[in-house]
């Protein structure tokens, strides 16, 4: 097997990749982005539920080799929208920036998920990591929409004489109930954004 090596993808590039994939999936102002159906139509991909499958494997979900299945714990598919949608679109993220790289190394069960982290250099597996959190984040919080909101409830809170880290808290936390993702996930996203600015 040769050597694995992941993509060097800085943010701007991800951005580029998040746009051209709601281009293509004709999202540009939709939200919260339908990455179920984008997913099951559009990729072919079958989402699985399996119960108990974060203690096993100490993460919510992962990808099939063959890109075909993506499992995910039975109790965020039933209990933890937020959640669950962000597990399925940091999925995706590694179909459109990791292929070549999961096509390489067998995972198509559990047993053999749990050998394919051994075979990825810790390095590499973080670098693959962060890179499909942060494109799953421009995924389901783009861009546009997200200052458009934020300028909205910044005008709303403006008033109020609040710390800049407490405006964000408060903007994150009406905006994730918009996009249907946690509010962490926004807060990082109006950072990369240095929407305060």
């Amino acid at each position: 097997m040769e050597e694995i090596k992941a993509p060097f993808l800085n943010y701007q590039k991800l951005r580029e990749i998040s746009q051209c994939f709601r281009e293509e999936h004709c999202l540009k102002n939709i939200v919260p982005t339908p990455i179920e159906e984008i997913i099951e139509s559009k990729f072919g991909i079958d989402i699985v539920p399996i119960p108990g499958l974060q203690k096993v494997i100490e993460a919510e979900a992962f990808l099939s080799s063959d890109m075909t299945t993506i499992s995910i714990d039975q109790f965020t598919y039933e209990n933890r929208e937020n959640r669950y949608r962000f597990s399925l679109a940091h999925e995706l993220a590694h179909v459109i920036l990791h292929k070549e790289i999961f096509k390489n190394i067998d995972c198509n069960d559990i047993q053999e998920w749990k050998k394919s982290r051994k075979i990825i250099p810790k390095r590499e597996h973080d670098l693959m990591e962060m890179q499909a959190n942060n494109l799953a984040g421009l995924i389901l919080v783009p861009p546009e929409p997200l200052l458009l909101y934020f300028q909205e409830e910044l005008k709303r809170n403006i008033a109020s004489n609040y710390e800049n880290d407490v405006v964000v808290y408060l903007i994150s936390e009406e905006l994730s109930q918009r996009f249907l993702v946690s509010r962490e996930v926004v807060k990082i996203r109006i950072e990369k954004d240095a929407l305060l600015k």
